[in-house]
């Protein structure tokens, strides 16, 4: 197994099983996939052969099947064109394939996920509204990805908030997703994420007073920076939280292209420089007043423990839950199944109050 294809599966296996690829498939890909350039073509079959399953299962009535089926269809496509930023146009038609599986699958789930494309700036943000079955309005979480998370990834977190009675809206924000061809990266993330609260505060099924954030990775920067600037937000959740990119030159360099991707600037200095300049919570983290639950792994290669700690010792005026867990990787991902309950428990409580 080649050195990038041994560091993508190192780093990323747990976070596909904790987001719903199916073991067997994951353990056949590892046994079939012997370099990386071979890994979209490995994907990208695995997707059309769940897409084919999905439409027998709709043409026989089994809606539900057929729903999780262009699900799976959906997250084999995304994780097809994941970290596959050396080869653009052949990541966006995987990314384009993501988009509309997932489209497909929406009304099909339960509870069905609704298609919204909220009009900002010239722009259609696009996202996906979800509504637990219960009378009356709804407390809801916004969930913000990160550099390799969107909105279609988000399904089975989805799952464990709506069952608390959790409404959810997972949107793509600037760089990220489908949106990124709309508008990359931007240094003010959180108008977007306003924008999406605006929306919220409109649709009769949602407790516009009951609103929450919960972010990953980079999704964490952002979420922390949507609740310092805009004070809607009861509670604030950052799991895998990036501080700053001081630490760019130390990241893989399959990783630094990720980033350098999602500014749409093709001189790479120029690139890092503005990831430098744009992600930054140095004068940022000490605003933040609304509750937070930090959660980190001790082990994350990705991004140090250290940018927990900072942005923990910086966020003095907010109350804190802090969670380093001592054998988690990037976001814990790797112990998905005993810190991502806790974290939506919390969000609870807050949003009950």
């Amino acid at each position: 197994m080649d050195e990038v294809l041994q560091y993508v599966w190192d780093s990323a296996e747990m976070r596909m099983h904790g987001d719903g690829v199916a073991a067997p498939d994951i353990r056949a890909l590892k046994t079939s996939i012997k370099s990386w350039d071979e890994w979209l073509t490995a994907w990208a079959e695995l997707a059309e052969e769940n897409e084919a399953t999905a439409d027998e299962a709709l043409s026989a009535g089994a809606s539900i099947t057929a729903g999780e089926d262009y699900w799976q269809a959906a997250m084999c496509w995304h994780y097809g064109q994941f970290l596959w930023f050396h080869r653009p146009e052949e990541r966006r038609e995987a990314q384009e394939r993501k988009v509309m599986m997932y489209r497909k699958s929406s009304d099909l789930l339960s509870p069905p996920a609704e298609r919204v494309d909220i009009a900002f700036e010239g722009t259609q943000i696009p996202a996906y509204l979800r509504l637990p079955d219960l009378q009356g309005p709804s407390p809801c979480v916004i969930l913000i990805g990160g550099l390799e998370s969107t909105k279609e990834e988000s399904y089975l977190f989805e799952n464990a908030c709506l069952r608390r009675g959790l409404a959810t809206m997972a949107f793509d924000g600037p760089g990220q997703g489908e949106y990124f061809f709309q508008r990359p990266l931007v240094g003010d993330f959180e108008r977007y994420t306003s924008a999406v609260a605006d929306y919220l505060e409109q649709r009769p099924e949602i407790d516009r007073a009951k609103l929450a954030i919960v972010g990953r990775s980079l999704g964490g920067y952002y979420a922390v920076r949507s609740c310092v600037f805009d004070q809607r937000y009861k509670a604030c959740v950052a799991f895998g939280a990036l501080f700053d990119l001081r630490h760019f030159d130390d990241l893989h360099p399959l990783v630094q292209s990720g980033f350098r991707y999602i500014t749409g600037i093709l001189d790479e200095d120029e690139a890092v420089a503005t990831l430098k300049r744009l992600v930054d919570l140095e004068e940022v983290a000490p605003r933040l007043e609304t509750p937070l639950y930090l959660l980190h792994g001790a082990l994350d290669r990705l991004i140090p423990v250290s940018q927990a700690q900072r942005l923990a010792s910086l966020a003095t005026r907010s109350e804190k839950k802090v969670v380093i867990e001592p054998n988690g990787k990037h976001c814990a991902h790797n112990i998905y199944h005993r810190v991502r309950r806790p974290m939506i428990d919390w969000v609870v409580a807050r949003l009950s109050n």
